[in-house]
């Protein structure tokens, strides 16, 4: 909770253009997959998803990051991997106004 207060101080005081803003999402993965059906990190929240970079499947959850420019974390939420990028796009985009740039996903 004081974390995410300060996080949102600092966005608010850093110079940005929310005329802008980039969309994006990568795995973070809780336990190798081996181990996955065994983990018990984060339950009822993990789940496993598919990581396109790796070409892997992986059991964790999903970062989703909403960036202005010149690089200030405007907006973030950790989900599910399975959870749909589309679905958390308003989300991340509340407090935007202007342009947004996303891949396919979103």
């Amino acid at each position: 909770m004081i974390k995410s207060r300060l996080w949102q101080h600092l966005a608010a005081t850093a110079r940005q253009d929310p005329a802008l803003a980039l969309l994006d999402s990568l795995p973070v993965p809780v336990c190798h997959f081996a181990r996955a059906h065994r983990c018990r990190s984060f339950p009822g929240i993990a789940s496993f998803g598919h990581d396109a970079l790796a070409h892997r499947t992986y059991y964790g959850l999903r970062l989703h990051l909403c960036v202005t420019c010149p690089g200030v974390i405007a907006a973030a939420t950790l989900a599910p991997a399975d959870a749909a990028d589309l679905a958390l796009a308003p989300e991340l985009l509340s407090d935007q106004r202007g342009w947004a740039l996303a891949d396919g996903a979103y």
